[in-house]
């Protein structure tokens, strides 16, 4: 028996309208090609009339434009009220690439329920902008046979994949609004420290379709951005061991060893 899950995505076109929006009915096609008719919830920031695709399994949720953090719990609210196994959580431009690993087989495990009973409550695929991830597969001799999850308090939310811990465990945790920035590995820390288990999946490869016209800060901007929410992150949790260290980096090495009990490395046979 398989399992059920639905998209959400949070959409917001910015000064960049007509890019944006060409880069987003790719990602529509990408879901359509590797999911079927699968359910579409998308939080349309500042949308026109034209802005809206006719799909009877497209539901918009208008709105206007507000942080990611509350733009992502308005569709974590609508999905933990549902009764779906899992959600992706992605933005309007983010995709997996077949470029390098061809994601169908991994895909029709996931829709068989492969992974439900695992103690895998939310993962995100590799990262290739922060990650050498050719050099960690070919390090990994177990990974043409097994999918490999490695632990991670890095999520990156522009494409998450989450359980529904609203049905299966009674609980519901939500992105801090408070926070303007890294608001996303706040959101992992707040799973690691419910006792939920949090992966990155080395065989998924993330591409962001619109990373060269991004509608969010610019470097300058995110360097003191990351400064200042990294020093609330150590103040939120430090009572868990989190600190930083010389380099001025986050130290969490106790807080993953004291209060998540999760496998540093978790292989499923594919």
């Amino acid at each position: 028996m398989g399992v059920t899950f639905s998209f959400y995505i949070i959409s917001w076109f910015g000064n960049l309208k007509e890019k944006r929006k060409k880069i987003h009915h790719e990602q529509l096609e990408w879901i359509r090609k590797n999911f079927g008719d699968v359910q579409i919830y998308i939080l349309a920031q500042d949308y026109l009339e034209e802005d809206y695709v006719e799909d009877s399994k497209i539901f918009y949720i208008p709105s206007i434009q507000v942080s990611p953090g509350e733009a992502r719990n308005k569709l974590l609210k609508r999905f933990y009220e549902s009764d779906e196994d899992y959600g992706f959580f992605i933005d309007d431009d983010s995709i997996i690439t077949d470029r390098f690993y061809e994601p169908t087989k991994f895909f029709n495990d996931f829709k068989a329920g492969k992974f439900l009973n695992e103690d895998i409550d939310v993962f995100i695929p590799l990262n290739p902008s922060t990650t050498p991830f050719k050099k960690t597969n070919e390090d990994n001799l177990l990974f043409d046979t097994h999918y490999t999850f490695r632990r991670t308090g890095i999520l990156k939310t522009s494409f998450i994949i989450l359980k529904n811990i609203n049905k299966f465990n009674k609980k519901q945790i939500f992105f801090d609004e408070t926070f303007d920035n890294l608001e996303d590995i706040d959101f992992a820390y707040q799973m690691i420290a419910n006792r939920f288990f949090v992966y990155r999946c080395d065989f998924l490869i993330l591409h962001e379709i619109g990373s060269n016209c991004s509608t969010l800060f610019n470097m300058v901007d995110r360097r003191e951005l990351n400064i200042k929410f990294k020093n609330k992150l150590v103040e939120k949790y430090k009572k868990h061991g989190i600190q930083l260290n010389k380099a001025g980096g986050m130290n969490c090495r106790k807080f993953y060893n004291n209060i998540n009990q999760a496998k540093t490395v978790w292989y499923l046979k594919k």
